[in-house]
């Protein structure tokens, strides 16, 4: 799908660049499918047309083609020349790869922007990771920094400490956390959570100044509005009463010391379910015989996945059968829009959790 310049675009690329004249630094919060990757290219196109971008992000990043294919479209659409380059988060681990660039940034002519996609990634603030990139933000060729992300603070302000640091507000966890951890419990770690369980920010000391903070540089930017409708229908399938029996039977066999471990006997319950989910796999069919367009599956277990395989090999042999998965890796990993419209994508849920577009 070519770049179209749309109104969503131009109104989240003015709020990063607002954010970009005073901190240069600026954090898009976006749904999943928000347009992060234009708006971060129509900011930077506006900021300067040549631009030469490095992406850090996960692995997915640097095979799926997203961010060079967007660029391209993006360039011929507006007559810009920007130049995009994409690592993974996992090459900051490596000392030689992290010396060399920081060694090819170091000069005084900044045209360089960059951007970390899923930037949750970074939350920890004492990884090498979140402390790598930090410091190669910090080299003169850097112009600004873009951190994109649907989940930036999931639980309390201890998620934002690698964002806050990497902002200039502290040098480290630990200046943040003399300044507004106000309890540690017995295994030192701070107390964000009342009694209740729930996350209070009156556990901080100051917690406006930290809004304040956060308030100089992340744009939260909300496209509900913007997204095509979905629709949610809930299967549910039940066992028979002699396969229940079955199934209760395999808990009653671990209490009795049939299996070595928990693990062992919820493997063995999660492949009786699996073995007996015909009424499931007939839906599948129900459900693609609606529609002209590829399919995707998601799944969490192999057993589901065998199932699955052998099902369709059975029944639709017509059906081309794509993978997204541990057993699919590298080159062979698959995130281009299917060419023939009968394909089903199997897509287990870890593996395809995020840094992948479907917009097929």
């Amino acid at each position: 799908m070519g770049f179209e310049l749309k109104e969503a675009t131009v109104k989240g690329a003015e709020l990063v660049l607002n954010k970009l004249k005073t901190k240069q630094i600026a954090m898009l919060t976006v749904d999943t499918g928000g347009g992060k990757t234009y708006i971060s290219l129509h900011t930077i196109g506006q900021i300067v047309p040549n631009a030469n971008i490095i992406v850090f992000g996960p692995k997915a990043k640097t095979t799926d083609g997203d961010w060079e294919e967007s660029t391209a479209s993006y360039n011929e659409v507006m007559g810009t020349n920007m130049r995009v380059t994409v690592y993974n988060y996992e090459k900051l681990d490596n000392d030689k790869f992290f010396k060399t660039l920081m060694s090819d940034y170091n000069y005084e002519s900044a045209d360089t922007v960059l951007i970390m996609d899923e930037a949750h990634r970074l939350k920890t603030p004492t990884g090498v990771r979140a402390t790598r990139i930090t410091k190669f933000s910090k080299q003169p060729a850097i112009l600004a920094r873009i951190l994109l992300t649907a989940t930036p603070i999931t639980n309390s302000y201890m998620d934002a400490i690698s964002y806050l640091i990497m902002a200039g507000f502290y040098k480290n966890k630990s200046d943040f956390t003399k300044t507004h951890v106000k309890f540690w419990d017995k295994h030192h770690q701070p107390v964000v959570r009342d009694k209740a369980g729930n996350i209070d920010r009156n556990l901080f000391n100051l917690p406006d100044l930290i809004d304040e903070e956060l308030d100089t540089f992340v744009v939260n930017f909300d496209v509900s509005e913007l997204k095509p409708p979905t629709e949610t229908i809930d299967y549910r399938f039940d066992l028979s009463k002699e396969e229940q029996k079955e199934y209760n039977k395999i808990y009653k066999d671990y209490k009795n010391g049939m299996y070595e471990h928990i693990q062992a006997a919820r493997k063995a319950m999660f492949d009786y379910i699996n073995d007996h989910s015909q009424q499931k796999l007939d839906k599948i069919s129900e459900i693609i015989k609606t529609t002209d367009k590829p399919v995707i599956i998601f799944y969490l277990h192999n057993v589901a996945l065998y199932d699955i395989l052998d099902y369709f090999e059975k029944v639709h042999p017509d059906y081309t059968i794509e993978q997204m998965n541990g057993h699919v890796t590298g080159k062979k990993r698959v995130t281009k829009k299917p060419s023939n419209p009968k394909t089903i994508r199997l897509v287990q849920y870890q593996a395809g959790a995020e840094g992948w577009n479907a917009q097929w």
